[in-house]
């Protein structure tokens, strides 16, 4: 999608917003409102992959949250994906230019500030805030971002609707921000963000707009590491309702062509695994959308790890490696 285009689009999900007081109404499948923050314990599954021999990576961007724990780490070759094209413009434009600007405690600060759904801030504040960013930004996402500051500014003035622009972008207040820090390798500490800040010059990131069920015919590889999130979860959109672990099996081998030997797919993020699989005695899906129980993947490997780390709620990562 070209940048005309993705500011086209943007500006449609502004208007909607401010003019009819749609608080969510995505304009089409490849553009629509975005996520700022994960609510995946990235943290806690990069943990169970040996991150020195991932030297090229492939994952979903999403709100960047992955690609930025692992460039914090030291991964520096990353190709990302999204169906959502605004994913690029909200990781790598703006997330990526807040962590250029500010330091550990500011990052948070201003993150808080622009995204937590129940704080509305003046309008002129968070304009301020998101010209502040600019300087930071490569010249595409510069260009974006200042054609959204200054729609938004004229639309809110004509309407009357003072709604916060990042909340007008923002899919939805997916986690509790105390909980987010907990959540990401990069904000563990500030000596991991200081790590982020001196490495993400130096890594080299890549976007594609591109649907994860055609993964092969996008990218070339081979890859040591492929996150692909909770993406299955969407499948069903073109798979059809109730698709079963015979597709998923198929699914499997088709990506095993961009894998290199003894790589790594992290296939699917389960939420509330440990509800599905027992309290439901394996008769709820696992995947939405799906026909997948916990007993279809008994011969499959899984990490079972908390929400977050103090967290008594237990997720699931279905885990794919292909035999070398």
């Amino acid at each position: 999608m070209s940048l005309e285009e993705a500011i086209g689009k943007a500006k449609n999900l502004i208007y909607e917003s401010l003019a009819y007081d749609f608080t969510y109404r995505p304009c089409d499948s490849n553009f629509s409102n975005g996520y700022f923050r994960t609510n995946e314990y990235v943290l806690g599954y990069l943990k169970k992959v040996d991150l020195k021999l991932s030297k090229y990576v492939l994952t979903v961007l999403a709100s960047g949250d992955q690609a930025f724990s692992l460039i914090s780490e030291g991964i520096k070759n990353i190709d990302t994906f999204d169906v959502n094209a605004l994913s690029e413009y909200i990781a790598l434009g703006l997330k990526r230019a807040m962590i250029l600007k500010y330091d550990y405690q500011a990052f948070l600060d201003n993150l808080f500030l622009l995204t937590d759904q129940k704080v509305r801030i003046d309008n002129d504040e968070e304009m301020a805030i998101l010209s502040d960013l600019l300087p930071f930004m490569e010249s595409k996402y510069r260009m974006f971002w200042q054609t959204l500051i200054d729609y938004t500014t004229k639309v809110q003035k004509e309407t009357g609707n003072n709604r916060n622009l990042i909340h007008i972008l923002d899919k939805n207040d997916v986690t509790n921000f105390y909980n987010y820090r907990k959540m990401v390798n990069f904000l563990k500490n500030d000596a991991h963000y200081q790590r982020l800040r001196e490495n993400i010059g130096k890594a080299n990131i890549t976007f594609q707009e591109a649907n994860a069920l055609n993964l092969p015919n996008t990218f070339r590889g081979p890859y040591d590491l492929v996150l692909l999130s909770n993406i299955l979860d969407y499948f069903d959109f073109q798979w059809g309702d109730h698709w079963d672990y015979k597709m998923l099996k198929k699914y499997e081998e088709n990506l095993a062509q961009i894998i290199v030997d003894n790589g790594v797919v992290m296939l699917e993020y389960v939420f509330e695994y440990e509800s599905l699989a027992t309290i439901f005695d394996n008769c709820y899906p696992l995947i939405d959308g799906s026909k997948i129980v916990a007993s279809d993947l008994e011969t499959e490997e899984l990490i079972v790890l908390p929400r977050y780390a103090t967290h008594t709620s237990k997720d699931a990562i279905i885990l794919q490696r292909k035999k070398g």
